[in-house]
Order: structure tokens, then C-alpha cells, then sequence
């Protein structure tokens, strides 16, 4: 990999580039870009998702560690970067913030005299979550401002907020420009926004600059000038986007594109497959099944032929759901009885050992933010990251289950606390990922130097729920932080995705509610200054094949008929708990399931749902859910099976998914056999991995150090 410029030479302009090229993976993000910028001059950089823009800004900014680049890059050394998320420390107060890093009465006059300008004056004691998110922004601005930077780097710092307080964060953002002349580059999607601020436009597709635009409008800019429409023409044209009404004119007078609509890159988009491993496969009476591996829970070589099987077939990942402890069927003896589900691996140590056989499938540990502790967590998975050499994965859960009898506490938490702690224990934990800058470690034998300590960091951090000093006691793990995997679909766990998930584990009956799941939440990532692509969404598929549609419904039938009728009425029981079922036949129809829970709130709209579309009687309900537990059952030939999985990738429902085999070992060997080759001949799925790290496979990029990018902000001058 060529080294990062290092500490950046003095410009004579404010940005000098020349030939930049960024690469991840195999992929090239920035291919050969030239460009000057002049003091004090505001430059705005359009292009649709995917076409480098952050990926150039961060460049800029020195934040772009572990991507690969080659090319002339000159900036000043006094430059700020904002970004959509105002990204404030929240348990430092707004004073705090904004003077990190400067020291002494003059620091805290200049922090005054900046909140000052930015209209929050008064405001300096407040903390994060007492502002709104415009004066975030504010703070966001303030901060940035407060060392007078010769350029200021922003990425979409207004693309959250609502439409007046964006008018009003303009006008603010002129008045800033015209007094502090820093030069100015905005990565922005609107394009009024672009040319009411800036003083040139560039447009950047597939990592190429294809328009740079000079804007001789007198400011302020009238939206209702013909010339401004004129400039809004033109930019569209060159974004791919269709003009409304006659060609020529607009019909709205703000347009503003969204990142979704048409991508201009021709590249194919890739599918990610995941294997989701359950002991004896995922059908409840899989274990009977003359093919099961029938003691798979505690059985290593079985777990070994599974991951190699799905390495074999280029999956992404391996992944094993977990509880923390306890088995809620232990407490009906004829269930435990006739079940194999209640012993296995702990997650974390399985996929250690198997990190050792395997060199490129990732894993994906299942742990609780309601059972666990942030430190011993955050450990645990930087180690595990180092071991497999950077396939690590947490799947951050709550636990629905109520298992707090194991666990010396109080009873289980209400569900808004359980995510509440959740919130708080996720940031705690990627801090305590960064204790260690990349480069700490010098382990110079001569000069007897192994660490540089001003390279490591303390969090600090007194939460409601968490009190940890850090730092950690394992370096940054390999992959920056192990992917942030989640798997919960209710309200508060759409938004604890939206801001912190890399990929979501889902559970969708019907193509409409996948539809509007992948919508729902791809769309809340705006707000917390992230793009479609960052986040994966891969719902759960249950396949049953056959070599004819007559062979894998035979198949299913078999299977289905393995479930006994004490397990039946055991399925039953956990679903209508409170409900008397004693007065029912299970061809009676399946009564409303009761919706006070403080438990999994999202699987019981799901089950609800799936009974009262369908109108299911309790036999027809046990059975849908003794497959999957709620998740997509697909029954067919492997080309049915590869078409159910493409319309739903291909039409907004699913960039993943979760393959859940029926009965294991042999279902995952047949899925591997019988239906990958048909989607890499339809070209949906890789022929060989992209890189080494689950990361790279999944086209993630690796995440900058946070006290890094919080000292870039505050103007330290040096690029680490």
C-alpha cells in the first residue's frame, strides 16, 4: 500500500492535487483527479452515491488511513473538516467541544467568541443532547472556525436538517466564509444548495472530475433567476437526472436529487451471502432428519466443514445466534426432551478455533449490550479480530429473552432501556476500539521505543449506564473497528442501525414489507451523515430444494412431519403466553397473539402479521414457524431459489442474505453446489473474495480513528 502523504506541504494554493487515485480492494474510488483550489475561493463538489466524493474530501482531510493512493496532494496545515453528524463529544459540554485541545484563558475566550458568532451565545454549559440538531451544527461550525483554518472541508453538514433551518445554516455559513476567508470545499447532493454558495461547482463520477463549473451570479442568488435555472439544467444533465416537465424547464423550484435514483456508474452490483449456522439446521426437528449431524452443538469438526463449505462457496460470513445463557424451553420438560437447541459453542471461542482452518470467510459473533460489559466486549473482539487477521463481526442484540436469573440483577429491562444502554454501550465501545491509533506501536529495538503514548487515548467516559476510564488493553483491531452487525427491526432498532449498524440481519415474510423495511431504514442514514451504501441489509431465506418443484416440496412435507406434537404445542405456548389454548384443536383458527411484551417486539409483528394475512389456523402457524422462526421460507429448484433471492436484491429489498439451511451439514453443501454457480452465471454473485478482511469482502470501508478525526477538527497541526 503507498503511504499516505504524511505531513502535508505548505500550498501556495489552498488545495493542490494532481493525478489523486484512492483504491479499496480492487475497487478504484478516485482514478486520477487534478485540481487546484484558491485561497478564500468556496468550491461545491457534486455526484450521485458511490462516485468518490467523501472518499476525495477525506483524502484532503488526512482521514483516509487503510485505503490505497497514489498522487500529488498539498493542502494547508490549518484546515477543519465538518461532516452531517456534528459528531460531539456527549459527555463534554458545548465549551468543551469546541475549545478540545486549546488550553488557557485565551482558548476558552476564543471558544466563547466563536459559539458567540454562531448565535449560541449563553449556550456554553449545555451539553450535546440538550441542542437541536441545527444548533449542533452550530457547535459543529463553531469548532471548526474557532483556530481561523485556511480551508474548511465539509461533508453534507446540512443534508439533515430540515429545510428552513438549512436556509438559515447558509445564511450563517456566508456570513462565516465572508469574514474568516478560509477556502471552502462542500460535498453536497443538492444542487440549489451548490450554486447559492459556492463560487465554482464540480461534479465527480466513477472518481473522474466531468464538470468544473465557474458561477458568475451576483450573490445573493435569486432562485428565480433564468441564469440559475440555466446552471440547475446543466448540473442535472450531467448528474443523469430526468428533468420534470418539458425539456429545458423545471417545475419546482428547488431540486434536489436523490443518491438512490439511477447510479451513473455501469458496474454490476454484487450480492453478499451470509451462512446463518444453527446447530442441526434451522427447522426445529432438523436434528431427526436421517442427514443431520445429530450432536452438532458440541461437535467442532461439524462446525469446521461448515465453514469451509461456505468458504468454498465465497459466502461472506458465518454467523451463529446466541443468548447469553439460560433456555427458555428447559422450563417445559417434554420440550427439552425432544430438541436439539438448548447446548452449543459459545460464539466468540467457536469462531476462533475456526478462524485457524479458514483464510477468508468472516464471523459474526452474536453478544448482548443488556447482559454483557462494555471493556470485557470490547476486548474480546479486538482479539478475536487480530486472531482471524480482520473477519470479525459483532451482532449487537439486546436480548428479548428474559434470562436476568443468571445474571445477579434485577429482572430484565424494559425494552426503551434495554436500547437506551444499548446506544450508550455501542459508542463506549467503539472509543475503547480506539485507545490506539494505528501507528502507536513503534517497537523500535534499537532505540528501545515499542509505544508512542501521545498516540493513546483515554475515553473517559461517565454515561447513565457506563462509567470506564480505558484505555483497552488490545490495539485497534485490524479492521479499524469488526463490522457492526444488528438484528433488530422495532422502532428504536431501525434507529440504533441507522447510526451505528454496517449490516442488518432481517426477518421479512412478503417482497412489500422488505420493500419498505429496506426503504425505511436506508433512508434514516441521511441523518446521521451516512450513505445507502454504508449499511447492508440482509434479510434471512429458508431454502428447500429439489431437483423438480414436486422433489422440494416432497422435501418440505418430510420435514415438516418430524415435528412432534408435544413440540407442536410448546411452539404454540411461547407465542400466546398468557393465552388458555386448552378449548383449541390445532385446526381451530390461530386466535390474535397478545402485544403486550417487553420482549421481542419486531418478531411478534412479524409471526402477527404472517397469522393474520394468511389467516392461519394453530397447525398451519406452528408450521410456519418451526422452519425459520419467521423468516422466508423459499420451496423449489435451485433456479426458483436464485430468482426468489434476485427480484429482492435487484428491487430494493435486499443487498444481502442470510442463507438459513433446513437441515445441517448437507443443505449448506447443496446450496453451495446446486445454487451459487446459477447466480454467478447471472453475474449477481463474486468468483473469487475481493480482499482478506470481512471489510474489504463486503466493501466497507475501514473507520478512521475517532480521536483522530476529533484532533483533525481541532486543528492539531499534524496529520497522523
Amino acid at each position: 500500500m503507498a503511504p499516505h502523504p504524511g505531513k502535508l506541504k505548505p500550498a501556495t494554493k489552498a488545495v493542490h492535487v494532481r493525478d489523486l487515485a484512492r483504491r479499496f480492494a480492487t475497487k478504484t474510488i478516485l482514478d486520477g483527479v487534478d485540481l487546484d483550489i484558491e485561497e478564500g475561493e468556496f468550491v461545491a463538489l457534486l455526484g450521485r452515491s458511490g462516485s468518490g466524493k467523501s472518499t476525495f474530501l477525506r483524502a484532503l482531510a488526512g482521514l483516509d488511513h487503510g485505503v490505497e493512493g497514489t498522487g500529488t496532494l498539498e493542502t494547508p496545515e490549518s484546515l477543519s473538516v465538518v461532516f452531517q453528524d456534528a459528531r460531539l463529544l456527549p459527555w463534554r459540554t458545548v465549551i468543551q467541544n469546541v475549545t478540545l485541545g486549546l488550553t488557557g484563558a485565551s482558548g476558552q475566550e476564543a471558544g466563547r467568541k466563536a459559539l458567540a458568532e454562531v448565535g449560541l451565545a449563553g449556550r456554553e454549559t449545555a451539553w450535546p443532547n440538550q441542542l437541536s440538531g441545527g444548533e449542533q451544527q452550530r457547535v459543529a461550525l463553531a469548532r471548526s472556525l474557532v483556530r481561523e483554518p485556511a480551508l474548511l472541508l465539509a461533508d453534507e453538514p446540512f443534508g439533515a436538517l430540515d429545510a428552513l433551518t438549512r436556509l438559515k445554516m447558509h445564511d450563517l455559513l456566508r456570513e462565516l466564509c465572508a469574514r474568516h476567508r478560509p477556502a471552502v470545499l462542500l460535498v453536497t447532493h443538492d444542487v440549489d444548495e451548490a450554486i447559492s454558495l459556492a463560487d465554482r461547482i464540480l461534479v465527480l463520477d466513477e472518481g473522474r472530475l466531468i464538470e468544473d463549473l465557474k458561477i458568475d451570479l451576483p450573490a445573493p442568488r435569486d432562485h428565480g433567476d433564468p441564469r440559475f435555472a440555466q446552471f440547475r439544467i446543466r448540473l442535472l444533465s450531467r448528474l443523469g437526472v430526468e428533468l420534470p416537465g418539458r425539456k429545458g424547464r423545471l417545475t419546482s423550484a428547488t431540486v434536489q436529487f436523490d443518491p438512490r435514483d439511477k447510479p451513473m456508474s455501469t458496474s454490476k452490483r454484487q450480492m453478499r451471502l451470509g451462512a446463518f449456522i444453527m446447530a442441526t439446521g434451522h427447522h426445529i426437528a432438523a436434528w431427526r432428519h436421517p442427514e443431520a449431524q445429530a450432536d452438532a452443538g458440541l461437535n467442532i469438526d461439524h462446525y469446521r466443514e461448515l465453514a469451509q463449505t461456505a468458504e468454498r462457496g465465497k459466502f461472506d460470513l458465518v454467523f451463529v445466534a446466541d443468548s447469553p445463557a439460560g433456555w427458555e424451553r428447559a422450563k417445559d420438560h417434554e420440550a427439552l426432551r425432544r430438541t436439539a437447541q438448548g447446548a452449543h459453542f459459545e460464539p466468540l471461542t467457536l469462531w476462533a478455533a475456526l478462524s485457524q482452518v479458514t483464510k477468508h470467510i468472516g464471523f459474526v459473533a452474536t453478544a448482548s449490550t443488556t447482559y454483557e460489559e462494555p471493556y470485557l466486549l470490547a476486548r474480546r473482539f479486538a482479539s478475536l479480530d487480530y486472531i482471524s487477521k480482520g473477519r470479525a463481526a459483532w451482532n449487537v442484540v439486546t436480548t428479548g429473552a428474559d434470562v436476568s436469573k443468571n445474571f445477579s440483577i434485577a429482572g430484565h429491562p424494559a425494552h426503551a432501556d434495554r436500547y437506551e444502554r444499548a446506544e450508550e454501550f455501542v459508542d463506549l465501545v467503539k472509543g475503547l476500539w480506539d485507545s490506539y491509533e494505528d501507528d502507536a506501536f513503534i517497537r523500535d529495538k534499537e532505540s528501545g521505543v515499542y509505544l508512542d503514548p501521545d498516540k493513546v487515548h483515554l475515553v473517559d467516559h461517565k454515561g447513565k449506564f457506563f462509567s470506564v476510564a480505558g484505555p483497552l488493553n488490545v490495539g485497534r483491531p485490524v479492521q479499524g473497528y469488526p463490522v457492526i452487525v444488528q438484528a433488530g427491526a422495532s422502532e428504536p432498532g431501525r434507529e440504533l442501525a441507522a447510526r451505528t449498524a454496517e449490516m442488518i440481519f432481517t426477518a421479512n415474510q412478503t417482497f412489500e414489507d422488505a420493500q419498505e423495511f429496506y426503504s425505511d431504514v436506508k433512508g434514516r442514514l441521511g441523518r446521521y451523515g451516512r450513505r445507502p451504501d454504508e449499511l447492508l441489509i440482509s434479510p434471512g431465506i429458508f431454502p428447500v430444494l429439489g431437483g423438480t418443484e414436486a422433489e422440494a416440496q416432497a422435501n418440505y412435507d418430510h420435514i415438516q412431519s418430524l415435528v412432534h406434537p408435544s413440540i407442536a404445542w410448546n411452539i404454540l405456548a411461547r407465542h400466546y403466553k398468557g393465552v388458555d389454548l386448552s378449548g383449541y384443536s390445532l385446526d381451530d383458527p390461530a386466535p390474535p397473539l397478545p402485544d403486550n411484551t417487553e420482549l421481542n417486539k419486531s418478531r411478534l409483528k412479524l409471526v402477527s402479521d404472517l397469522v393474520s394475512r394468511n389467516n392461519l389456523t394453530l397447525r398451519q402457524f406452528y408450521l410456519a414457524v418451526a422452519t425459520a422462526r419467521g423468516h422466508r421460507t423459499v420451496v423449489g429448484t435451485p433456479e426458483q431459489i436464485a430468482d426468489a433471492m434476485q427480484t429482492w436484491f435487484e428491487n430494493g429489498a435486499a443487498d444481502a442474505f442470510n442463507i438459513m439451511p433446513p437441515i445441517l451439514p448437507t443443505a449448506l453443501t447443496d446450496f453451495v453446489d446446486q445454487v451459487v454457480p446459477i447466480l454467478r452465471k447471472r453475474g449477481l454473485f463474486r468468483h473469487e473474495y475481493e480482499g482478506t478482511t470481512l471489510r474489504e469482502n463486503l466493501g466497507l470501508q475501514r473507520p478512521p480513528n475517532g480521536f483522530v478525526v476529533q484532533a483533525r477538527q481541532q486543528q492539531v497541526q499534524a496529520v497522523v
